[in-house]
């Protein structure tokens, strides 16, 4: 059988739309249809729809009710006198202890998978304090394969999230001529959906000669999020979407086609980070995944 998963199965976590599996079938006779699965471990799949021509065609089952426990569970499809299966894992949710959704606790790690460059690695370490404009930040200690390693500079003020980093570290469209170092608030905690904030604007010449102007949008996708990440459950998430955008002495602002998505677990920090750009299609930059971790 030819399925494909998306969304997040874990213990005790109540399925939402999200969680579905899509499935390949070959229509004999165009016209309606209706497909399910058994229940399974406290939840099941279904689906129905129109076929209007025969052939190889997808259908999405969608699934609900809970998952009881965890493991992997075989599911049973039935279409008419026909039927397959296809198997789901059911996962544990990380438990945690701190409370932050981004940690800075001196000598906690982070260990991602670079999904873009396959084989990579990244590794994340708090190592040390660094007061700049009488702000204290903690020093995070970044190792990549063949470069670096680098470093940058965080801090909590309430409950707001601050990096102290150049103007225009998160677009590839333009680089000031004279680098900017900046205070930029990336992240707050007591998130709502659809919450939104818009940075400063940054104003320098860029590299290429032309004054231009720079901000940032951030908007919070969900306020509260399950997701498994290289077959880790973290529940309580942040989804956060950055968009840059930039605009000349006399234009009005225009999105720079780049949008960064950021995943932050509450008590684990970042879990999970993509950079995609759209032009002439669209292209992923930037794929991380959490791999381990220590939060102290």
């Amino acid at each position: 059988m030819n399925d494909s998963l998306a969304g997040a199965f874990v213990k005790g976590i109540t399925l939402d739309t999200n969680s579905k599996v899509i499935i390949s079938v070959n229509v004999a006779t165009p016209g309606n249809y209706s497909v399910s699965t058994n229940q399974v471990n406290g939840y099941s799949f279904s689906g129905s729809g129109t076929f209007s021509a025969t052939g190889i065609q997808t259908v999405t089952l969608t699934a609900s009710g809970t998952p009881v426990n965890a493991g992997t569970d075989v599911f049973r499809v039935t279409a008419g006198a026909t039927s397959c299966s296809f198997s789901v894992a059911v996962h544990t949710v990380v438990i945690v202890t701190n409370n932050d959704h981004f940690p800075l606790t001196h000598n906690s790690y982070w260990v991602y998978d670079d999904l873009f460059h396959v084989g990579d690695t990244i590794k994340h370490t708090v190592i040390d304090t660094l007061t700049i404009n009488n702000h204290l930040y903690s020093i995070m200690k970044e190792e990549v394969r063949f470069v670096g390693p680098f470093q940058y500079y965080y801090r909590k003020a309430g409950f707001d999230y601050y990096e102290f980093c150049i103007a225009d570290k998160f677009t590839g469209s333009f680089a000031f001529a004279t680098p900017q170092y900046v205070d930029l608030k990336f992240m707050q905690e007591g998130l709502s959906t659809g919450a939104s904030w818009v940075s400063q604007e940054f104003s320098g010449i860029a590299s290429f000669g032309q004054n231009l102007h720079l901000k940032y949008l951030f908007k919070c996708l969900n306020d509260n999020a399950t997701v498994v990440v290289n077959g880790k459950a973290f529940t309580d998430v942040y989804i956060i979407d950055l968009r840059p955008q930039i605009r000349s002495d006399f234009g009005d602002y225009g999105y720079t086609g780049e949008d960064y998505v950021f995943y932050y677990a509450k008590g684990v920090g970042l879990v999970y980070e993509k950079e995609t750009k759209t032009g002439s299609g669209t292209f992923t930059f930037i794929e991380w995944a959490l791999r381990n971790w220590l939060v102290n």
